[in-house]
């Protein structure tokens, strides 16, 4: 069964995550990884 649709409005903010299998790192550069870190710590 799939997920149910997000109710989208403007100015929503919305709570993202993505996993590879097993927990696996889903960027393969480390650049991607310190951004995401970043972008995770300013919130």
């Amino acid at each position: 069964m799939a997920r149910p649709l997000r109710i989208e409005f403007p100015g929503a903010v919305y709570h993202v995550t993505s996993r590879g299998n097993a927990r696996q790192k889903i960027y393969r550069y480390a650049t991607v990884s310190r951004i995401i870190k970043a972008v995770e710590e300013m919130s």
